[in-house]
């Protein structure tokens, strides 16, 4: 991944405090800043050496003011890697990027079409059992997903649509934070500064190692 180019993260709610324990205490961090985007919490972590870190933090995967994927189950399923990072399990990563290239009618960028390709033949089937009953796609390959498709497109509207998550008085209280985010985002999308040695006392649970993975070789 390009240095430049921010990395997605999902966490747990409750862990937002530790995540930020640890990231503060980094002995090579010069800078931290934190600013609230739509979907995300944006840090922006600054090296000694000058190198700089963009991490997008979500506790949910939604758009506007629609749950797209649960989760609590994304998080559940993820599998650890043996440096203790946790990645989701490839449906799931699957489903996450065709969200995030159909649902603004674009193909799914080269980056993740050359990632997808290399799916071996297990991990295709696991995609296509979690993905063709979902949306009631009729394909054959999952590189037929790649490129925008009207009736795809129309799918995944419909299924989300249905899901309990998005009718009622839940649609309604999603839509509300929604745009009462959109409202908050305005107003304080300048963000603010954490900055001196970083040694900043929060509250909440203690330190975990799986949560040190975020800053691997700075610290």
């Amino acid at each position: 991944m390009p240095a430049t180019e921010p990395l997605e993260i999902l966490i747990d709610p409750e862990d937002w405090s530790s995540m930020l324990y640890v990231i503060s205490n980094g002995k090579a961090i010069r800078a931290l800043r934190t600013s609230r985007t739509l979907y995300a919490q944006k840090i922006k972590i600054t090296f000694s050496d000058s190198t700089s870190l963009i991490l997008m933090v979500m506790t949910k995967i939604e758009r506007n003011g629609m749950v797209l994927m649960k989760a609590n189950q994304v998080l559940e399923s993820a599998v650890q890697l043996p440096d203790a990072i946790k990645v989701p399990v490839p449906c799931h990563q699957f489903e996450y990027i065709l969200f995030k290239s159909l649902l603004i009618k674009r193909d799914m960028e080269e980056k993740y079409r050359s990632y997808f390709k290399d799916f071996d033949a297990k991990v295709r089937r696991d995609v296509f059992s979690h993905i063709i009953p979902k949306y009631k796609f009729v394909i054959n390959l999952i590189e037929d997903l790649f490129y925008y498709d009207k009736k795809f497109y129309r799918k995944i509207n419909y299924t989300l649509a249905v899901q309990k998550e998005n009718r009622g008085w839940r649609f309604l209280l999603h839509e509300t934070f929604f745009f009462s985010s959109l409202l908050f985002v305005a107003i304080l999308n300048s963000g603010s500064w954490i900055s001196d040695k970083f040694r900043i006392s929060i509250s909440g649970k203690p330190v975990t190692e799986n949560l040190k993975a975020f800053l691997p070789r700075k610290v």
